[in-house]
């Protein structure tokens, strides 16, 4: 035995006896298990913590994203509503003007058709009816002329021919 190990065994006989020794070290080694167990009941709490924060990022961070893919689908809904909103008026917008255009042109041509039988009127009277009149008139008024004529030869005629009788 060294004198080392003597020294030692002699300190510690003084001192404590043998049971009193593996108590002691009985109690060290039950320290630094309950620090160890410690330890580790932290770390393990620890990891748990950090897993229940985790998912709760996770649940945070699907619940936002689904939040953003509703707002935008609600967005991309909205637009297109206004879009077509939007096509409706201006549908509309043309079919009233296209209907005002019509209405313009059905009065126009309502106009025109008047004023044409207007015209149309007034050269029957004016033209040709008058026209037709004073062609009566005068024809009535020539074979007026050619039937005195006639008759007027006719007399002559006759009283001519009865002289000679």
């Amino acid at each position: 035995m060294s004198l080392y190990v003597c020294v030692n065994r002699a300190q510690v006989a003084t001192h404590d006896a043998p049971g009193a020794s593996v108590h002691k070290r009985s109690l060290l080694e039950m320290e630094n298990l309950q620090r160890q167990e410690a330890r580790y009941v932290k770390d393990l709490t620890d990891r748990i913590d950090l897993e229940v924060n985790s998912q709760q990022a996770l649940r945070k961070h699907v619940s936002n994203a689904g939040r953003m893919v509703a707002q935008q689908q609600q967005r991309f809904r909205d637009w297109n509503q206004t879009w077509a909103a939007r096509a409706e008026a201006a549908q509309q917008f043309r079919y009233h003007q296209a209907q005002q255009r019509y209405e313009r042109c059905a009065s126009q041509c309502e106009l025109k058709d008047r004023q044409l039988n207007d015209y149309n009127r007034w050269r029957q009277t004016h033209l040709v009816d008058a026209s037709k009149t004073e062609l009566m008139r005068r024809s009535e008024l020539k074979n007026g002329l050619v039937k005195d004529s006639n008759d007027i030869v006719a007399k002559y005629q006759n009283k001519a021919f009865a002289t000679t009788r």
